[in-house]
């Protein structure tokens, strides 16, 4: 038969118990969705929108929003004030953190003359007549 987490919770020592909700509350604690993290700033919707170079419409949406793309993200956050940083845990493996808004080395060495946001080789170019 299923227990219910309420009896099981209550099974245990208060000790046992009060430690759980202390972690439950700090838990809790760090987990902001975008609009409280704006008011935590004390910065308004307009005053962000400004920042970020949109309607303040378009920061009500992004706020209600819980799949956007990082690019997104990253401006919201920037207009905070902040920087974004994705923090990757994998097993096995060191924790990870990948930076947004810094570009990162590229993997793969430009062919020379190639510009910086190219991937083909530069063509030559044509003397003026």
């Amino acid at each position: 038969m299923p227990i219910r987490l309420k009896d099981f919770l209550e099974e245990l020592p208060e000790g046992e118990r009060a430690a759980i909700k202390a972690r439950a509350d700090e838990m809790a604690a760090e987990e902001l969705g975008l609009a409280q993290l704006r008011a935590l700033l004390r910065k308004s919707q307009v005053g962000m929108a400004r920042e970020m170079g949109v309607r303040q419409s378009e920061v009500s949406k992004i706020e209600r929003r819980s799949d956007m793309l990082l690019s997104t993200l990253r401006k919201y956050v920037e207009a905070a004030g902040g920087s974004l940083e994705l923090v990757v845990r994998l097993p096995d493996h060191p924790t990870l953190r990948l930076n947004f808004g810094v570009k990162a080395a590229r993997s793969r060495p430009r062919a020379a003359g190639a510009p910086a946001n190219s991937r083909r080789p530069a063509r030559p170019r044509r003397p003026h007549a």
